[in-house]
């Protein structure tokens, strides 16, 4: 079975939390419980909470090493155990991210999907407040190079909040996904692709498939009683729910990859700062590898492309800093830009079917 996108695993975040000498959960940080709920004033207000913290843990440890480290669940400052505990736990993910990639779209529900995508927006709104702040600490080591490197944060924000407007479109398309009969008719229809692929035998699911294709039968048969047409609906909610996926993943991808791009301009980072690089090198390997595994399976998509040149770029800059070409930023979008809608091949609902 291929591992979960996800780096920072629960186990990994509880550890960071054991040893931060800060913390601050996603509510706190921003006054919502639900990232759809995070609007332009609240994004104000959360870069400006990001601003006094950092200046107080930084004030209070004058003489630490210091990283910011966000997940879903909120914003965790450790010192160097801390980063030392990131490499290690973090590096083993990387490493079965690259060799067996991110869990495969086709085997997760659409309930799975919007989940996933909700835990990566969380993440993302904190991350995007955050980075403004970050960059202004590296001001003058970033020299001409700051500018466009403000410029991109600004569309990353500008992008995470079309995200935000997107999700919020979803109400009736996550309400359904997450009903359990929906679950279990998406579910059965994996568990039978699985089998029919040689991923998973009868005796490791304890049950034959002849019992499994009666489950099918039988929700099918409930389900067009209450919906004739679920199945067509299924369908379209899952590639709406797989394109709002690879769009905050994408966008994962670009901003973080960016980050690396700005720790290889300015060399050595300076005190305090060194374990952000280490940080932004592995969330940018180990998003790589997410987006390049999904352009394979679903096909290519220009998001994904584009964020993928962008993370070369970033290899590139770590390896000679002077032979990456920065072309001047375009101006943020007057209005956020909306996650790309473009039809790309999948495995729907229906192909599942046997």
């Amino acid at each position: 079975m291929s591992k979960p996108a996800l780096l920072l695993s629960d186990d990994i975040v509880k550890q960071l939390e054991e040893l931060s000498l800060y913390q601050a959960l996603f509510s706190e940080l921003t006054g919502a419980e639900h990232p759809w709920d995070v609007d332009y004033n609240s994004f104000q207000d959360l870069r400006y909470r990001f601003h006094q913290i950092e200046d107080g843990v930084r004030a209070a440890y004058p003489d630490r090493e210091i990283t910011c480290v966000i997940a879903g669940k909120g914003a965790f400052w450790v010192p160097q155990s801390g980063i030392d505990l990131y490499r290690d736990q973090v590096g083993k993910k990387l490493k079965d991210l690259k060799d067996g990639g991110p869990m495969p779209v086709w085997q997760l529900t659409t309930a799975e999907m919007f989940t996933n995508h909700i835990g990566n927006l969380r993440q993302l709104v904190m991350a995007a407040a955050h980075d403004m702040v970050l960059l202004n600490q590296f001001k003058d080591s970033l020299g001409n190079n700051h500018s466009f490197l403000n410029r991109e944060f600004e569309n990353s924000e500008l992008h995470v909040r079309g995200l935000l407007d997107e999700l919020k479109e979803q109400g009736t398309h996550l309400s359904f996904s997450l009903s359990e009969n929906i679950m279990l008719a998406e579910r059965c229809r994996i568990t039978q692709e699985l089998l029919s692929r040689g991923e998973i035998t009868p005796q490791q699911l304890g049950y034959d498939e002849k019992t499994l294709e009666e489950a099918v039968k039988t929700l099918d048969s409930r389900l067009k009683k209450r919906m004739p047409t679920y199945e067509r609906r299924i369908m379209a909610v899952h590639s709406q729910a797989k394109d709002l996926l690879r769009g905050g993943e994408v966008t994962q991808l670009t901003r973080v990859s960016r980050w690396d791009m700005a720790y290889a301009f300015i060399g050595t980072p300076p005190k305090g700062y060194q374990g952000q690089a280490v940080a932004a090198y592995m969330e940018r390997e180990g998003m790589t590898a997410v987006v390049a595994s999904r352009e394979e399976e679903l096909g290519a998509s220009e998001g994904g492309q584009e964020a993928l040149v962008v993370a070369k770029e970033a290899a590139e800059a770590r390896k000679s800093p002077e032979a990456v070409p920065i072309e001047e930023a375009a101006p943020p979008q007057a209005q956020a830009p909306k996650p790309e809608k473009k039809r790309v091949r999948g495995m729907a609902y229906l192909d599942r079917k046997r």
